[in-house]
């Protein structure tokens, strides 16, 4: 063997032990990478890892995270588990109805709980907070307060609110208007909407009219039953009459009064006993009315802001009238088979009017909150 020859085999020998060494270093970074639960196995999709890989045996080990979640990067935990420890962090965590709150301390301070609402009902919502006096407590997340904006997500009208005693009403007529035909159109069981002086099925010329923008839309009683939106509500009978008395009590009126309660039809109520049906000086009808609309002892201060427009209505012949002289609002309330119980508020009256009417006329809507 010459020394070239001996070169040769020593330098091939050389290439093999470091092709070696490399190698079986890739063998054991890559068994560090398989047995990494964040690193998907093939053929798993990522919820279903929760080991890795033994390469001796190339089986799957899917009991290596009993027990333990991870510290970092995102996990799927499926099917349901049983927290024994303090939950520690901040997150949401759903729970059924009447279900147990996780502790609220200093380690779960900023938690989310959302309580599941019963049939019919809402969810809750609510926070780990620190109080004022150092102790920690979950506080219900309530919405809003009352007297900010409301957007309605159907169509992006936003109305004022307003509190009024224990009630959060809008200030403003609700304008929803999902279809639109002429007066003509009655019907005392299907939903109708109209929009006063409008004569067409056009939505965005309806839209269009000054009308619209200032007084929203008129409709008949089955349309009026679903046409605030969620969280909203018609006010019934007795809510419209709970508003009334608030007003009365809050303006405190020195003089005798009209009775004011849903025993009471007609003009004579709510407001100063004059002898009369237009009623005195002070009156909630005069009350619930905005600046500028109406005149005499009925001319409005919007003493409360509810910040009522006459309006007007609709007849069932087919007919608008009333607009700067009257606004008529439905309640929920049904009265018989085909009528509904109302308020309507004139222009020179200081009194609140009760009755019900037909279903098919055409009156505004306020929405009271949930």
């Amino acid at each position: 063997m010459n020394k070239k020859t001996s070169y040769i085999i020593i330098f091939s020998l050389l290439v093999v032990l470091t092709v070696g060494i490399i190698f079986t270093d890739y063998v054991k970074q890559l068994g560090t990478i398989l047995a990494d639960a964040s690193v998907p196995n093939p053929g798993h999709s990522l919820s279903e890892i929760e080991g890795g890989q033994d390469l001796a045996t190339k089986e799957y080990v899917d009991s290596a995270m009993t027990g333990t979640v991870r510290t970092s990067g995102d996990q799927i935990i499926g099917g349901i588990k049983t927290f024994s420890n303090t939950i520690v962090g901040t997150g949401i965590i759903t729970n059924a109805s009447g279900g147990t709150q996780p502790t609220c301390d200093a380690s779960t301070r900023g938690l989310i709980w959302n309580e599941y609402g019963s049939s019919g009902q809402r969810d809750k919502l609510y926070i780990c907070q620190k109080l004022s006096n150092n102790t920690y407590s979950f506080t219900f997340i309530s919405e809003p307060a009352c007297g900010y904006a409301f957007i309605d997500p159907r169509d992006s009208n936003i109305y004022p609110t307003v509190q009024i005693g224990d009630q959060c009403w809008m200030a403003k007529n609700i304008a929803y208007l999902p279809s639109v035909v002429g007066p003509g159109t009655v019907s005392i069981t299907t939903p109708y909407y109209y929009v006063y002086g409008y004569d067409g099925t056009d939505v965005a010329q309806a839209k269009a009219t000054t009308n619209y923008t200032t007084y929203g839309v008129l409709y008949n009683w089955p349309a009026a039953l679903t046409a605030c939106p969620t969280g909203w509500h018609l006010p019934t009978d007795i809510e419209w009459n709970n508003l009334e008395k608030y007003v009365v009590s809050y303006i405190n009126s020195p003089n005798p009064q009209y009775p004011c309660s849903i025993s009471e039809m007609y003009f004579r109520r709510c407001a100063d006993n004059s002898g009369t049906d237009d009623g005195g000086t002070y009156g909630a009808g005069k009350s619930l009315k905005k600046v500028g609309q109406g005149t005499g002892v009925g001319a409005g201060d919007d003493l409360v802001g509810f910040s009522a427009l006459l309006a007007g209505y609709r007849l069932t012949d087919g007919s608008f009238n009333g607009i700067g002289s009257a606004t008529y609002f439905w309640s929920s309330s049904a009265s018989g088979d085909s009528n509904a119980w109302h308020r309507t508020l004139g222009t020179s009256y200081s009194t609140v009017y009760r009755s019900y009417r037909n279903r098919a006329l055409g009156f505004s809507v306020r929405c009271l909150r949930d």
